[in-house]
């Protein structure tokens, strides 16, 4: 267990969308270069770069062609040397997307593959011994190569599945075991480009879909067996390579060796009911909201409890949003909103906050899909700077920009106006950077006769949380203050918290 990493807070950055430079419409190397200062400012400590490498950018970039190589669009192998360079120069660690599962359908390694004649990677992809045997109960095309055969895909048709073999065979004459010595291609393809960026300097990954690589394996063992595979070849030479999962099982995902895996948004869990509890209507009944009867405490004890059976192995991520998730503005809104980021730089374990978030963007539903983002695509828009042309992000014209700008924010505004969230958030920061208790994975709830009270401990300090829209009195014996947004008192019997607010007492 990496210790160092309970210190660490990442800020992820989708690069089509971060700063362009270069005045073509699309974010660029260059132009995170020239934010890495406010990047630092707001009191992070790295960076999560999304998909860099060379793509026919059919899923945002998570459609890989070359994987030793950085696009031509964002600036090459010497723009990303320089990002590299320079993040580093300024103290901030950075970690890129690893996408493990799949390749691009350009990619050259599968189109040899696909080839009727025979090649190096006729075992690197999924194929079945001909093309009329496509059994439903897998994601497999057909008739779109020479290969007599249909090949299965991880996510969208163009994203060829990685051949890891399969722990339970039901078609033996295509399926490989996950042991057949020719699924450790794959295994072994994954260790090189990891092996590849750690010697450029590269601190580490996170890992696209990290739980999806052995099929017919559902209680995932078979997938942990391979990471430990690989991370025995990488860690043999990169001890302190940082590893991310979007796994969302963090006892399986620390299992498998990695230090960190991802709280993402999924039903019936603490974070889907902090802030993205939705009725089938969308009503959101969330626990922030002012006026929720959500109860939280059951769904909260259970990520305690998470936590403590893996404290001494790993750290869970809470985030504020990511790249495939609506921005937490379609959620909440003003104090709501507040309160949230109170709870995700309290709360244990890693936190990761999505660019532009600090600055309340809003959640664009309704513009059209770009590079097969869908619904996704409404939190990849980009991001505003200033309260000039484009919003500051590119001096094209605004009919060429990746994505449409956001009226309703900018950082010259947030920056400009001490009350904002930018200041709240990066305080908070400031706040957890200096409090060791609020680091490493002590949490510990503190039960409250209130079901609208959210009251857990991180060591000595206590956080509190009150959503509603009445003052409200936690119990305690507390000494002081140590940060309150919202309004909160000493009393005799406690601390009594306005209404909407937050605190952290000592």
């Amino acid at each position: 267990m990496n210790k160092d990493l309970q210190k660490e807070i990442f800020y992820e950055i989708y690069p089509n969308s971060f700063m362009d430079a270069d005045g073509d419409g699309y974010g660029d190397f260059q132009g995170i270069v020239d934010r890495l200062d406010y990047v630092k400012e707001l009191g992070v400590t790295a960076i999560w770069l999304n998909p860099h490498y060379v793509s026919s950018w059919k899923d945002g970039g998570y459609d890989v062609v070359d994987y030793y190589h950085a696009d031509e669009r964002f600036g090459g192998d010497a723009g990303f040397a320089k990002l590299l360079s320079e993040a580093h120069r300024r103290g901030l660690k950075l970690i890129v997307d690893l996408v493990a599962g799949h390749t691009s359908e350009d990619n050259p390694m599968f189109l040899q593959s696909a080839s009727a004649c025979k090649s190096a990677y006729d075992d690197m992809f999924i194929w079945t011994d001909t093309v009329w045997n496509a059994p439903k109960e897998y994601a497999l095309m057909k008739g779109r190569f020479e290969r007599d055969g249909a090949y299965m895909v991880n996510f969208f048709c163009t994203q060829p599945a990685l051949n890891y073999g399969f722990k339970d065979i039901t078609h033996p004459k295509w399926q490989m075991d996950y042991r057949d010595e020719r699924t450790f291609q794959a295994r072994n393809f994954v260790v090189d480009v990891c092996l590849h960026y750690l010697a450029m300097g590269v601190d580490g990954f996170r890992v696209d879909m990290a739980d999806s690589l052995v099929k017919g394996d559902p209680d995932r063992a078979a997938t942990i067996e391979v990471w430990r595979y690989i991370f025995a070849k990488v860690r043999a030479k990169f001890p302190k390579a940082i590893f991310v999962s979007e796994w969302t099982d963090l006892d399986k995902s620390l299992s498998a060796g990695f230090d960190i895996d991802f709280m993402n948004d999924r039903e019936n869990t603490f974070a889907n009911d902090l802030a993205r509890r939705e009725l089938w209507d969308r009503e959101n009944v969330s626990f922030l909201q002012p006026d929720s009867a959500l109860g939280i405490a059951e769904n909260f004890q259970k990520t305690i409890d998470l936590i403590g059976r893996n404290r001494e192995k790993g750290y869970i991520a809470f985030i504020s949003c990511n790249h495939d998730t609506a921005r937490p503005t379609r959620f909440l809104r003003g104090r709501a909103l507040r309160l949230f980021y109170a709870v995700l730089f309290t709360l244990p374990g890693v936190p990761f906050l999505y660019y532009g978030d600090e600055i309340a963007m809003q959640y664009q539903k309704d513009i059209p899909s770009k590079e097969c983002g869908y619904a996704r695509t409404g939190s990849r828009t980009v991001m505003n700077w200033t309260e000039g042309k484009n919003h500051g992000f590119s001096s094209a014209a605004e009919d060429a920009l990746f994505l449409p700008v956001d009226q309703t924010t900018s950082v010259e505004r947030m920056q400009a106006d001490k009350s904002s969230l930018y200041w709240l958030i990066k305080d908070l920061i400031a706040l957890r950077k200096r409090e060791p208790m609020l680091q490493g994975n002590a949490l510990q709830a503190v039960p409250q006769d209130d079901g609208r009270l959210l009251v857990y401990r991180r060591g000595d300090l206590t956080v509190a949380i009150n959503p509603t829209l009445a003052e409200k009195t936690v119990h305690g014996a507390f000494a002081r203050i140590l940060f309150a947004d919202g309004g909160a008192r000493l009393c005799e019997r406690g601390a009594v918290l306005s209404a909407q607010s937050a605190c952290v007492l000592a």
